[in-house]
């Protein structure tokens, strides 16, 4: 069984490393918000100090998962962050405003982040055709995809 465990400090990824049998911690911070980027120390520390593979959400905001220029460019900062980490990936997703994977801007973050793996975040959920969005975010070679099961 793969099981992945969402951190928002180094104390928790310690807590949880001692579990045992986790797969994969996925890191973030402000859970009531969906979870968002975490602070940049948080990120080196916690992926320099645990030995099971950590990936870090890449997300400023909780009102939606379409992501204006300005977000952009401070996503992409993140993402070429994270790659100087021990971080084995990064949790990411962003939309157009009509609810489609945005996939210029998703293509260049896949490239960006090279070679860390790529997770499409909950913004799955809002996507009407699902079994299309798999077939995009596989050819974006995005291999992971996080949802809630629909949007609700």
């Amino acid at each position: 069984m793969f099981i992945e465990i969402i951190a928002t400090n180094y104390h928790d990824c310690q807590i949880i490393a001692q579990a045992g049998n986790i797969s994969r911690i996925e890191l973030c911070a402000d859970l009531n918000r969906g979870g968002l980027t975490p602070p940049y120390d948080v990120i080196k520390e916690s992926a320099a100090g645990i030995k099971i593979p950590i990936r870090v959400i890449v997300r400023h905001r909780d009102t939606d998962f379409y992501c204006p220029d300005d977000e952009y460019q401070q996503i992409k900062k993140d993402i070429a962050y994270i790659k100087t980490t021990k971080a084995e990936g990064i949790v990411v997703g962003i939309l157009t405003p009509d609810y489609q994977i945005d996939l210029v801007r998703m293509q260049e973050l896949v490239t960006l982040a090279y070679p860390l793996a790529v997770t499409f975040h909950r913004a799955f959920d809002l996507i009407p055709d699902k079994i299309a969005t798999v077939q995009q975010l596989a050819q974006l070679e995005v291999k992971t995809i996080l949802t809630q099961g629909g949007a609700a």
